[in-house]
């Protein structure tokens, strides 16, 4: 295995990347955007670039080369976006998407946080993160029993994998 990037070397690749594309703004959000969050080596790099080219982009991914050599790669589209889930052989990883600016605000509400790392037409000046949205509120009295209702329901899921020893059945 390859010696792994460092912080820095890391977030100048994703900002180099984002530079010879022409990308309009970069943010990293996740655990690296949060000040409170345990540092380890198996945090990822969770970053957006936000793009006017974004048909173009995900037409030839030939430049997703351009942050090392990947060993594992997955491709998810989620509403307007495109997430590349790559892993390198340094072990470092990056879950990078891709947003046309003109649907950013998907973005921004699928975060609890973020960190601008450049935004030279600020295009985010207008917009903030929400944490609010995930905090946790008491559940409803209804919700309660939904949930304890689905408990048991599954339980008996469980009961019938053990018996027929499925024990990956009855785990899930």
């Amino acid at each position: 295995m390859n010696r792994m990037r460092t912080d820095q070397e890391m977030l100048d690749q994703i900002l180099q990347t984002a530079n010879a594309l022409n990308v309009n703004a970069v943010a990293l959000s996740g655990s690296r955007a949060e000040d409170r969050a345990p540092k380890d080596e198996f945090q990822d790099y969770d970053v957006v670039y936000l793009v006017e080219n974004f048909e173009e982009l995900i037409s030839d991914l030939s430049w997703l080369d351009q942050f090392g050599k990947r060993i594992i790669v997955q491709e998810v589209t989620l509403g307007h976006r495109r997430l590349y889930l790559m892993l390198f052989e340094d072990g470092n990883r990056i879950d990078l998407t891709l947003c046309s600016k003109d649907h950013m605000q998907e973005w921004v509400d699928s975060e609890a946080g973020f960190t601008v790392l450049e935004d030279k037409k600020g295009i985010f000046e207008t917009y903030s993160p929400n944490p609010e949205r995930f905090w946790i509120h008491p559940a409803s009295e209804t919700d309660f029993e939904k949930s304890c209702n689905e408990f048991w329901w599954v339980s008996a899921y469980v009961v019938k994998g053990i018996y027929r020893k499925q024990v990956i059945y009855a785990t899930d």
